[in-house]
């Protein structure tokens, strides 16, 4: 299958580029198609392509180096979809206990060829040289609750299952990774900002059975859940009804913007624009 390649050029060539999705077309047979002559493919695409290889490389070194991880957000998520690649992403969020970060660290400088970007309260970012891929190595993933209930997320291998083929990894329970992509959806509505894939994940995770929403109602997230997961399904059923209170909520998140002070970019407080809130 011949790939024309739509979008910016980076550091590979599109030759090698269509060399490697040749490789990974077989994972995509259900979105291509074997009869398609053309397959468009975006920057986009081909940085999920990228976070999948650079992803499995960054778990055979971590087993090696018997550090226990867990994968986040869209890592572990995306092959809850029909085809991972389904999930598009622009990072990678892996999860690494307190007392192994700082050896995690030098891993990703010196094996993952990785340049340190910066750190906030709850990760480490690093880029990936060759790709341009951002990493985010987090050593807490309960910064943004209340003290008080910081003990649901304190130790995530808690509530986490072994993987099946690497000793070190591990997967979040139902249940834990939906309070914590509730608990995220929360810290993004005061940032402002809102992508597609936050609701189709939502969607998708609303549909597991096993999930225990008397720990959202514990972690006091369970009002946000119901309204966020409704708002989420009926983006694809047209049959669910939301109340007032969602209505309103669901303007705020697609119809409104909010207003920045672009003082971050200009040193001027007086000017500010208007950001949307959903992305896709």
């Amino acid at each position: 299958t011949p790939f024309q390649w739509i979008g910016r050029e980076d550091n590979k060539s599109l030759e090698k580029k269509a060399n490697f999705l040749k490789k990974e077309l077989h994972k995509i047979e259900d979105l291509a198609g074997s009869e398609v002559p053309v397959l468009l493919i975006t920057d986009e695409d081909f940085t999920t392509f990228n976070a999948t290889a650079v992803l499995e490389e960054a778990i055979k070194i971590l087993d090696k180096a018997n550090i226990k991880h867990i994968y986040l957000k869209g890592s572990e998520i995306r092959k809850e979809y029909k085809t991972p690649y389904m999930r598009w992403s622009n990072d990678i969020d892996l999860y690494v206990g307190p007392n192994d970060i700082e050896e995690a660290i030098k891993i990703f400088k010196e094996q993952l060829n990785c340049s340190y970007f910066n750190e906030s309260i709850q990760h480490h970012v690093f880029e990936n040289e060759m790709y341009k891929l951002h990493f985010e190595l987090h050593s807490c993933i309960n910064a943004f609750f209340p003290t008080d209930l910081k003990y649901l997320l304190d130790d995530p291998f808690k509530n986490a299952i072994q993987d099946d083929k690497h000793n070190y990894l591990y997967h979040l329970s139902h249940t834990m990774y939906f309070l914590h992509h509730i608990a995220h959806m929360i810290s993004h509505t005061f940032s402002g900002e809102f992508w597609s894939h936050m609701y189709l994940d939502t969607y998708i995770m609303s549909n597991k059975e096993d999930i225990d929403f008397n720990v959202l109602k514990e972690a006091r997230l369970d009002v946000f859940a119901k309204a966020i997961t409704n708002i989420s399904k009926s983006l694809f059923d047209k049959n669910i009804v939301l109340n007032d209170a969602e209505k309103a909520f669901e303007r705020i998140l697609f119809k409104e913007s909010i207003e920045i002070s672009s003082a971050v970019n200009k040193g001027n407080d007086s000017n500010s624009f208007k950001y949307p809130r959903f992305k896709c």
